[in-house]
């Protein structure tokens, strides 16, 4: 498949209401995960985690 068609995988964060939410699009060959955390600090920490995981996705 070409450069164009394939979407590139990225993390991204978000609030709702009081929960903060990690979104991670096209990883693992799958569309969109999100997992909700009860703190920013939570979140910025698992964000950190899935942005270095999916680096190494993007890098093949």
């Amino acid at each position: 498949m070409s450069e164009f068609g394939k979407p590139k995988p990225s993390v991204g964060k978000e609030q709702r209401g009081e929960y903060w939410v990690v979104v991670t699009l096209n990883a693992d060959g799958i569309p969109r995960q999100e997992r909700p955390f009860r703190s920013q600090a939570e979140a910025d920490a698992f964000w950190l985690k899935e942005v270095g995981r999916v680096n190494g996705q993007t890098d093949k």
